[in-house]
């Protein structure tokens, strides 16, 4: 079940029991390192005001960024960096729009701005 309820997250998803599994924060950067990403991480879970899951994904228009129980220690480097090229491509090309124009567009009114700033 895909839900957003009261969560600061763009996306999560929950069990059939209404357990949050997954958490997904989507952002437009290209490029993003292994190592942002982390402090990018590291910061949103500091704060304690989102809530947390067994599985964090960070989605970014050329990578995917998965933690595996999202307990562990916040610099903990993803466990899975996956290439997003092949996977967004298509729905890209049928929106007609590239990666490169994503990343162009900045979400306004962002609750992560001041933590996104601090990476």
């Amino acid at each position: 079940m895909f839900s957003n309820r009261d969560s600061h997250w763009d996306l999560s998803v929950d069990d059939r029991n209404g357990q949050r599994m997954l958490v997904v924060e989507v952002k437009t950067k290209r490029n993003a390192s292994s190592e942002w990403a982390t402090r990018l991480r590291r910061n949103i879970l500091a704060h304690g005001t989102f809530p947390k899951a067994p599985y964090f994904l960070m989605v970014f228009p050329d990578r995917f960024y998965l933690w595996i129980d999202a307990g562990d220690p916040l610099e903990h480097e993803p466990h899975y960096i996956i290439d997003a090229r092949p996977i967004l491509q298509p729905y890209f090309e049928q929106a007609g729009v590239s990666d490169e124009q994503i990343s162009r567009m900045r979400r306004s009114g962002s609750a992560l701005g001041s933590i996104e700033s601090d990476c």
